[in-house]
């Protein structure tokens, strides 16, 4: 067993050497590619500005703007729910590759921007002042040329794009990803492309097909067929991307080609090949992501060796375990469904997830003390060095994967999601704490098979919380994230167990990890 440790701290230093490689040039291609740069819109809307390959200036500034009769369109790039502009990143790169400007910003409770989310259910303008702002600044930067001006959005952002096309009358088009649910504005849009992944679920397919056969005056349109008359702005044409998801879609390169296709449609724009479509960060980003997973077998055993060993546990008691662990969430159910009692973190959609654990992770370990199963000699000796090593384990998760974020999602907290993702990692961590006792028995092969199945519970539970409309639907289309997450913490437990299992040290490190990815990501409603 010392051996094979031995052999895996071995391979966790290599790996690490590879991942800050991978780092490394993550960090140069961010500076690099299309000419960009950050900018606040008025009302204090972060948003960036791509231009077309060519010339730039210093370090994230924009080279001087080219004569008027040069100046490239623009599309105004909108995120999803739960998104940000760097989510939209590789797509605004592929579009300004093909000689287009584009204009990605975050919605207000997203990324960074810090005004306070306003729900959209029933309220599909809500999010209008942010577009309206995107918008107003195109049209008057010297960058871009503002009388030609296409909006797009995904999922959440589609919706938002289209209500914006139905209510401004001066756009050149509109390109709704995977999203667009109503039109409700006094326009009709013009020129609309609907596109949306063959993994979409039916609530983002259907709605989005019916909206395109009417605006065709059809029954139902025909995939991969143009309707009506460009020029005369009422283009229409429906795409469905196969291979990919709600997600995946957004760093597709088919998704992107049909993109540009539309807007060369729509300017009038005759090429002689392909457009370029590279960015070199999603390969490092896969190469850092691919070592990280052998760095997070190291960090397993560091914990390990600071943190006190746990005594030994019989695995027999791991399928009453997940009974326990079934009981206790769907008994947490009713106290979400009406109102989340966690509501005071201001993070939408957040709230009813961190209340669903935080509730199910009391009455775990509550059914545990009245199976006489809590077992406190195994955790509770020395819990302060157990909770020492699972933040110094978080600590370097997050060194790690934060700069990940410009590809992905940024993952670097404002002071009010910090606060957030701090609060949410307390009340959390009684659930992860709860589900380690519980699951976390026997030698290192019926450890990870009860966590593995554990955490497959969990998820298969928000599912049902969903059709029982406890959970937002918006779960449904988060569960790769979270199947992903919940992976990663078993690849820690599984190393932090065969280096001593203390149970303390991996709810602190699973408790963190889960506050921080959600405090990062989800709308901030203050």
């Amino acid at each position: 067993m010392r051996s094979m440790q031995r052999l895996v701290a071995v391979a966790s230093a290599l790996a690490l050497a590879v991942l800050l490689f991978g780092l490394a040039r993550l960090g140069v291609h961010q500076r690099a590619g299309p000419a960009h740069a950050d900018v606040v819109l008025p009302g204090g809307i972060p948003a960036t500005l791509y231009l077309p390959s060519g010339g730039r200036g210093p370090y994230d500034q924009l080279p001087a703007p080219p004569p008027q009769d040069e100046r490239p369109p623009v599309v105004v790039l909108a995120h999803g729910v739960a998104a940000d502009r760097a989510m939209m990143s590789t797509l605004a790169r592929r579009i300004a590759l093909a000689g287009y400007a584009v204009l990605a910003f975050d919605f207000r409770g997203h990324g960074e921007n810090r005004n306070p989310f306003l729900s959209t259910a029933g309220r599909p303008d809500a999010l209008g002042k942010d577009f309206a702002a995107a918008v107003d600044f195109v049209r008057a930067s010297p960058q871009v040329n503002g009388s030609r001006v296409v909006v797009m959005g995904h999922s959440m952002g589609a919706d938002a794009a289209l209500d914006f096309a139905t209510r401004d009358s001066g756009l050149d088009g509109v390109v709704a990803l995977s999203g667009g649910w109503t039109l409700q504005g006094p326009y009709s849009p013009p020129n609309a492309l609907f596109l949306w992944a063959s993994g979409d679920p039916p609530d983002t397919r259907d709605p989005a097909r019916a909206l395109a056969a009417r605006l065709a005056g059809v029954d139902a349109v025909q995939l991969g067929r143009s309707y009506g008359l460009l020029a005369d702005l009422r283009g229409v044409r429906a795409v469905e991307v196969p291979g990919n998801d709600h997600l995946t879609i957004l760093w597709s390169k088919a998704a992107a080609a049909e993109v540009v296709a539309w807007l060369d449609a729509i300017f009038q724009v005759q090429r002689l090949g392909t457009p370029p479509q590279e960015d070199p960060r999603l390969l490092d980003t896969a190469f850092a992501l691919a070592a990280f997973l052998f760095v997070l077998l190291g960090v397993g055993l560091a914990m390990g060796d600071l943190a006190p060993r746990s005594l030994e546990r019989p695995a027999a008691a791991g399928l009453a375990g997940l009974t326990l662990l079934a009981a206790a969430i769907l008994l947490a159910f009713p106290a979400v469904a009406a109102d989340p009692p966690l509501g005071f973190l201001g993070l939408e959609i957040g709230d009813v997830v961190i209340s669903q654990l935080a509730l199910a992770g009391g009455a775990l370990l509550g059914l545990l003390a009245l199976a006489g199963r809590l077992d406190t000699a195994a955790w509770r000796p020395r819990f302060g060095h157990g909770v020492a090593a699972g933040l110094a384990g978080f600590a370097v998760v997050y060194a790690l994967l934060a700069p990940l974020g410009v590809v992905g999602h940024r993952l670097v907290p404002s002071p009010e999601r910090l606060l957030a993702s701090a609060l949410a990692g307390l009340l959390v961590f009684p659930f992860f704490l709860g589900f380690e006792i519980a699951l976390r028995r026997g030698g290192a092969l019926a450890a990870s098979g009860f966590g593995l199945a554990g955490r497959a519970l969990v998820l298969g539970l928000l599912l049902l919380g969903v059709s029982l409309g406890v959970t937002p639907f918006v779960v449904v289309l988060m569960l790769p994230v979270l199947a992903a997450l919940f992976l990663l913490f078993e690849i820690a437990a599984a190393s932090l167990h065969a280096a001593g299992g203390n149970l303390v040290a991996l709810a602190v490190l699973e408790a963190a990890w889960f506050a921080w990815a959600t405090g990062a990501t989800m709308p901030m409603r203050w």
